[in-house]
This record gives C-alpha cells, structure tokens and sequence, in this order.
C-alpha cells in the first residue's frame, strides 16, 4: 500500500505530463467555456423574460419552457467553474474530490431536468391531440406537480449512486493489493491534480437507462403517436371528400396517380404538423447532442478492461472504471452536450413566430429603458420649454 507522499508524487509527476502533452489543445478550452456559458445564460434568459411577458405564449402549458429555461440558463452558469476542473495547466491545481464529486453530480442532473421536461412537454403535446376535455381539465391541476416532479425525479438515480457510496465507503472502488479486500482507492479520493474516481459499471448503466434511453423513448413514442393520428385525421378527412365527389358527380380537379399522395401532402402542410414540428426539431438537437455524450460512455460501461487508468497504478476491477476528467474525447463530448442548452432557445426563436416576436418585444423593452436613462422625460420636457421660451413645469 502506498503513502500520501508517493501518492502526491505520483499525482505531480503524471499530471505535469498530461499537461504538458495536452496543453496545446487546452489552450483555448477556458474562452470556449466562458463565451458557450455566457451565451446560454443569455439566451435562456431572454426566452424566460419573452414567455412571461407575451400575452400569446403566457399560457399553462409553456411554464413548462420557463422551467426548462430555467434549468438551461444553470446549465450556463454551471460552465464557468468546469474551468478549473477541466483546463489542465502547467503546475498542479488541486481539486478536492468532493468538488469533483459534486461538479459532475450537479451536471448529470440538469441534463435529467432538461429531458424530463421534455417529455413533461411531449406528454402535453400527446393529450392537446387527441384528448382535449382531459387536457382542459388536468392541465393548471398538474402543472405544478409535473414541474416538481421534473425536477426532482431527475436526481434519484444521480446523488445515491455519486454521494452515498463515497461518503459511506459501501463498497472498494479499486484493489491495489490483489490480497487486499477493504482497500478503498486512496490514490483517487485524496485530493488530486485532476477530478477522478472510480464508478461502478453497472449501476452507471442503469442510471444511463433511466436518465436518458427511458425519457427518450417516451418522448419519440408521444410524438410518434401524434404525428400517425394526424395522418390518419387527414386521409379520413381525404376519403371523405372524394366520396362526397364521387356522389355529386362533381370532379376533384386532381390527377389519379396524386390521389394517394394527397393525404401527406396536406399532412406537412398541416396546421398540427406545423404545431409539432418545432419539437421535434428540439427533440433531434436533443438527441444529436446527448447521443454521443451518451455513446461515448457505451464503450467504457461495456468493456470488460479499463480504457482510463491511471499512470503509475494498476487497474480496477472489471466491474468498475476510473472516470478522468482530463480526457480529451470526454472534454469535446461534453462540450457537444452542454451545447444542447443553448440550441434550445435558438431553435425556439428560429421556427416559432410568436417566440420571435416575443425576443423582439424583450429586446424593444430594454431599448426603450436604456432611451429613458440616457434621456430622461423630464430633461426633454426642460429641453421643450427652453426652445419655447415658456417656464418649465
């Protein structure tokens, strides 16, 4: 069993390493995190202020995008800090495992709020559809509820699985000594020049299941749903009136071989494929973006040998990985990740017109207050009466 000492040894040596070779591609990591989190803030902010200030989009089901925004602005914020946990410069920073623990507990958690308000928002969409009295009904009872339950569900399968295990010891997360069975991995709860710890396998699979595949498929399910009802309104609708022609001798005016496309034409012409077609743009960003944060763990979750161990210190059991943050491909799958916080209002502002008008509104607003401190009325009324050659009020 080794000592702090040549624990602390071992950290310089193979941190100093890792950072001189990965210093040139880190160079610019601190501004890539500042300017996408000050973007996000930003954004999210702006989409928050235009909801509740618009009197078209300030309805029920769209608290559901404040509360989303919410959780994407923290996302912002969450961004500035993950400098010093992820720039690796040239001398050892030490970072207490505990910040660790808690930076990568904290941000597994606002992407589960952000894909549990997306189903919460699919589940809407799905019962606005096709079952209109009980969305009428349910919809300002269920409201709050569905907010809380967005956001604390989200954590269930995220701070047991980080906080108890290392603050309890329930398990050895590795075994230095093949002999030893109590040894609890000094050398990656000490404080160290990078954040890592060792996780288990398969209960970061489960919580994978759980936090992304689950919500995922319910989401893909109701919009699936949604789309397939309409289609099927639009060919009865279709039916209908040909029939109606057929029986008044009255022509259609369209070609036989176009009939069977008809119904799908109007179906993307549709005013409820227009209503869905901005979620599901969200739900692709979603899945392109988190997709590969969530394919590039696959690989290390599945592999029976350890793809990130540490220098200088055997592998742990087949059962675990030792999590790094001085990965390269982990630093850019991140990054992608956490960009989905900021396409979101992007793409809200890009595809919905009433969302356009509402950011056109926010920003008119702050224009107008930046007018009356520049140039107060009082001033210009001053102004008036001088050109006048009247008293002032």
């Amino acid at each position: 069993m080794r000592n702090s000492h040549s624990n602390d040894d071992t950290c310089e040596c193979s941190s100093n390493q890792t950072a001189s070779d990965s210093q040139p591609a880190m160079e610019y990591l601190p501004a890539i995190l500042y300017t996408q989190g000050s973007l996000t803030v930003v954004f999210n902010l702006l989409l928050c202020l235009g909801i509740l200030t618009s009197a078209k989009l300030r309805t029920w089901p769209n608290y559901l995008f404040v509360s989303n925004g919410i959780a994407d602005l923290l996302v912002g914020v969450y961004l500035f800090p993950e400098t010093n946990v992820r720039w690796m410069p040239s001398t050892c920073h030490r970072i207490p495992q505990i910040t660790c623990v808690f930076h990568t507990v904290i941000g597994s958690h606002l992407h589960a709020v952000s894909v549990m308000h997306w189903v919460a928002i699919s589940v809407e969409r799905l019962l606005r559809a096709f079952y209109v009295n009980l969305h009428k009904r349910i919809v300002r009872r269920w409201l709050l509820p569905a907010i809380v339950i967005c956001w604390s569900v989200a954590g269930v399968a995220i701070y047991p699985r980080r906080l108890l295990p290392w603050t309890l010891s329930w398990y050895p997360y590795d075994v230095e000594d093949p002999l030893a069975t109590t040894d609890t991995c000094q050398a990656l709860t000490a404080p160290s020049c990078q954040c890592r710890f060792c996780v288990n396998r398969l209960q970061s699979g489960i919580a994978l299941f759980f936090q992304f595949f689950a919500p995922l498929i319910v989401a893909i399910v109701c919009y699936t749903c949604i789309m397939v009802g309409t289609y099927r309104r639009i060919r009865e609708a279709n039916r209908t009136r040909l029939s109606l022609s057929a029986i008044t001798d009255h022509p259609t005016g369209i070609e036989p071989r176009r009939l069977s496309l008809v119904p799908l034409e109007r179906f993307f012409s549709s005013r409820e494929f227009r209503r869905i077609r901005l979620f599901l743009m969200i739900l692709l960003a979603f899945t392109v973006c988190v997709g590969q944060h969530i394919c590039f763990r696959i690989p290390i979750l599945l592999n029976s040998g350890n793809q990130q161990t540490i220098k200088d210190l055997p592998p742990p059991r087949e059962d675990f990985f030792v999590w790094t943050s001085s990965s390269k491909n982990g630093i850019a799958t991140d990054l992608i990740a956490f960009s989905n916080s900021l396409i979101n209002p992007i793409l809200l502002f890009a595809i919905s017109r009433n969302f356009r008008r509402s950011l056109v509104n926010v920003l008119c607003f702050f224009r107008q207050q930046k007018a009356l401190i520049d140039d107060p009325p009082s001033s210009r009324r001053r102004e008036i009466c001088n050109r006048l050659h009247i008293p002032p009020p």
